[in-house]
């Protein structure tokens, strides 16, 4: 699987603010890990059941998400090239460290991402790719770090994109959440 982390820390760069309302106010957190009853009534989870089992999977232990989105899409760019696929089945969820690891220093926060992206490239080949990205977060007055994972699945027809989209998934569960043993 192809697997990268990338780093956005910039002035310009996208922040997240835990908890978080959109500006309308129609959309705001759910705090899954103390609420994991309300997974389900996400719409995006109820569109794509699959997201569903991936925010069980990471609201438990160290980890808690904040955000999430999936889609189908036949628009390829650059990153998508090499798959040589007609569609892509996409999602994004924005996780963090819970309790004091929110607040975390930017060097766990990268050696963490890097090690996920470590494990991931030395798993199973597919039509897959995955995106770690390390942003700053906000939780109240306190200033901390998240990550966005993008999970993109690729195919022929949405069936197939969602089949490597979904497998993508418990991959990226199995490396955050499964330490790995060193020899």
């Amino acid at each position: 699987m192809d697997a990268e982390f990338t780093v956005e820390l910039g002035s310009d760069d996208p922040t997240h603010a835990v908890p978080w309302q959109s500006p309308d106010g129609s959309v705001e957190y759910v705090d899954l890990r103390a609420h994991p009853e309300k997974i389900n009534e996400l719409s995006e989870v109820r569109e794509f059941p699959e997201l569903g089992e991936f925010l069980r999977a990471l609201n438990i232990g160290d980890f808690a998400t904040a955000k999430c989105d999936a889609w189908f899409d036949t628009l390829m760019d650059v990153d998508d090239e090499p798959y040589e696929a007609k569609m892509k089945c996409a999602s994004y969820v924005d996780l963090f460290f819970i309790g004091e690891r929110k607040l975390a220093s930017f060097a766990e926060h990268e050696s963490r991402a890097r090690e996920v992206v470590r494990r991931l490239r030395t798993g199973e080949e597919r039509p897959s790719r995955v995106e770690i990205t390390v942003r700053r977060a906000y939780f109240g007055d306190e200033a901390g770090f998240y990550w966005t994972i993008y999970v993109f699945g690729y195919g022929e027809d949405t069936d197939n994109a969602r089949k490597d989209w979904g497998k993508a998934l418990q991959a990226v569960v199995r490396a955050i959440t499964f330490p790995v043993q060193q020899p």
